[in-house]
């Protein structure tokens, strides 16, 4: 692992796991209400349990993605400027190639002008 923003993949981190302990918890939620549906009397009441169920389970997985959606942006984001850094070593690579070679001269004549409509001008 890089040693580059220790802090943003920390907290990364810590959303993933935040994400899964989420999770797991309205799992239980919603099996413990489930469970507990036969103790309850009248019909409205056991409806009643079971919308509190499925909105749990639902709120809970709405919740555990978006934290788990956080994690993965910042990891993203490392990514991003993982990449860019090496973009551009590789193109100041490049660049010391391009200019240690002899390249014959260009004189403007060979250029061919620039077509540009009227409207542009």
């Amino acid at each position: 692992m890089d040693s580059r923003y220790p802090a943003l993949r920390t907290i990364s981190f810590i959303y993933k796991v935040i994400a899964v302990i989420v999770g797991v918890g309205s799992l239980i939620v919603f099996f413990a209400l489930i469970f507990s549906l036969p103790d309850t009397p009248t019909k409205l009441e056991r409806t009643s349990a079971l919308i509190e169920a499925v909105g749990a389970l639902i709120g809970g997985v709405i919740t555990s993605v978006t934290l788990f959606a956080s994690g993965e942006l910042f990891s993203l984001l490392i990514d991003v400027e993982e990449n860019s850094r090496a973009t551009r070593h590789m193109l100041g690579q490049l660049g010391k190639f391009l200019s240690s070679r002899d390249w014959p001269p260009m004189r403007s004549s060979e250029i061919p002008p620039l077509d540009v409509p009227d409207q542009f001008r």
